[in-house]
């Protein structure tokens, strides 16, 4: 199972059709312990587990300003499952899983 920190609308594309969406094109289970906490609960949280850190570095070469991997200047609110599966063949999505598994931090408590 994959386990994010997300939150329902806590940013504007985590809506219930965006979860749906992800959650229909992914091959294994998505856990998401902390969607309905609001976002002091789950900065308190991230800063006690000690990854508070890590979720605002600012990706390398990217400034506060720029558009950074991964990070859209528009998100969008309502994706359309059949959009999600044609965009992750184009985008080669097994490549980017590969990349960000080799950058993985195990954090245990």
């Amino acid at each position: 199972a994959i386990v994010t920190g997300e939150n329902l609308a806590q940013v504007a594309s985590q809506t219930l059709e965006n979860l749906y969406a992800i959650d229909a094109a992914t091959e294994i289970p998505i856990l998401r312990p902390l969607i309905g906490f609001d976002k002091d609960e789950t900065v308190e949280l991230a800063r006690k587990l000690g990854t508070y850190e890590i979720s605002v570095r600012i990706d390398p070469g990217c400034s506060a300003r720029d558009v950074c991997w991964g990070k859209p200047p528009k998100p969008v609110t309502k994706a359309k499952l059949e959009k999600v599966l044609m965009l992750e063949e184009t985008i080669r999505a097994e490549r980017l899983v590969e990349k960000a598994l080799d950058t993985l931090e195990e954090l245990r408590g």
